[in-house]
């Protein structure tokens, strides 16, 4: 019935602490099966995770801003996977 490929990267992306099936198949289906975002990274970005600073020779220091093109969805979805792990106690702490 299903793909056995993407039945078995949600089941390990589940096995981690905090992320459940809705982030598991959210990060499946925005990754296109982690194919088209292969880094750590460029998962940060995109997830609007990873705040960048706006530096060049004339500009005036500001504070670190994620990028307004962030996918909010899976930031909050990544948010309450953190807050899950951190009141799971396991590994992590």
């Amino acid at each position: 019935k299903q793909d056995q490929k993407l039945s078995t990267l949600q089941k390990q992306l589940v096995s981690t602490p905090g992320v459940g099936k809705v982030l598991a198949w959210n990060l499946l289906v925005k990754t296109n099966e982690f194919k088209t975002i292969t880094e750590p990274r460029k998962l940060a970005c995109y997830a609007g995770v990873a705040p960048f600073e706006n530096i060049s020779g004339t500009s005036i220091f500001r504070k670190p801003r994620v990028s307004s093109f962030a996918d909010k969805d899976l930031k909050r979805l990544l948010h309450l996977g953190a807050m899950s792990a951190i009141r799971l106690k396991n590994d992590l702490s």
